[in-house]
């Protein structure tokens, strides 16, 4: 919904591009009697206007709101623009060398080309000792039609990024919401709202009981009909699961494992990049080494020890 800070007037419908924020959300008191919510944030795009927006689900991309709108003056020098492309012009001058010894555009030379795209880099062309001057593009104006353009399509309610299953549970994550979803051979689908930033890149990992997520705000614990717990805030870059444990790497010398209901275990082991990592038997199988580097094995069990 919208907020504003005065009694609004009217509920408003609108359909507008909302850009996510990457600050983590917060738990908001709605009110005496009611318990406390995780509360996203962004800001919403229209066409000349802005606004910023708070709700209880994570969402983003080009929705649909309910709200009340409150006019306010504030400054937005950023942002992005949609529209249809009606004109393409390059902007030239003719540049010479001044008494100083630098080169500048010579006044009046500016001039302008029809194309009918812009090119991806600019011609920088060098000024020669001996030249008087040198002809250049240096830049392109481009004319925007911000009307004459069709809607976005509406974005669908999980955008999947990360597929992982086990047993008859298929578990999914958003590409850039905190939601994961679990379905199940009925195809019966359920919802998981993580208390996690809007932006973030997560990954999950299946097992017979539940599920681990795991990114750069940490790593989480899901599991049929309880919300989803945070067990940790150390980032993660690479993962991978055994059973119901899981191996995560940070990319220092001290890796993690994970267990449902029991506390991290740091297993000292060697530092460097984890290439890949693979499950054998009661083993996790880890290529470490930089590229160009001496590749090394390193093979761990869920009973903090590690073999090079």
């Amino acid at each position: 919904m919208c907020r504003s800070t005065q009694r609004a007037v009217e509920v408003v419908v609108i359909r507008a591009q909302l850009e996510s924020t990457t600050k983590k959300p917060i738990r908001q008191y709605t009110g005496p009697d009611s318990p406390r919510r995780w509360q996203w944030n962004g800001l919403l795009r229209g066409d000349g206007w802005t606004a910023t927006w708070r709700g209880f689900r994570p969402r983003t991309g080009d929705i649909e709101l309910t709200g009340r709108f409150l006019g306010v003056y504030a400054g937005d020098p950023g942002g992005r623009f949609r529209g249809r492309v009606t004109r393409v012009q390059m902007i030239g001058h003719r540049f010479r060398r001044g008494p100083d010894g630098t080169i500048a555009p010579k006044p009046g030379s500016r001039r302008t080309r029809d194309v009918e795209a812009a090119p991806r880099f600019f011609d920088h062309r060098m000024l020669e000792d001996d030249a008087e001057y040198v002809d250049g593009e240096t830049s392109v104006v481009v004319d925007l039609d911000l009307d004459d353009v069709p809607p976005i399509p509406a974005r669908p309610s999980i955008e999947p990024s990360d597929i992982s299953v086990a047993g008859d549970l298929l578990w999914s994550i958003d590409d850039s919401l905190p939601l994961a979803v679990s379905v199940d051979a009925h195809q019966r689908v359920t919802e998981y709202l993580l208390p996690g930033a809007i932006g973030d890149r997560r990954y999950v990992r299946a097992t017979p009981s539940g599920c681990w997520v795991t990114g750069a705000d940490g790593t989480y614990w899901l599991s049929p009909g309880n919300k989803p717990v945070q067990v940790d805030e150390r980032p993660t870059y690479t993962a991978t699961v055994n059973d119901e444990t899981l191996l995560t790497f940070a990319g220092d010398a001290t890796w993690r494992l994970y267990r449902p209901g029991s506390d991290p275990i740091d297993v000292p082991a060697v530092d460097g990049y984890v290439n890949s990592v693979a499950v054998v038997d009661d083993y996790f199988v880890a290529v470490v080494g930089a590229r160009g580097q001496r590749k090394q094995l390193v093979r761990g069990n869920a009973r903090r020890s590690v073999d090079l």
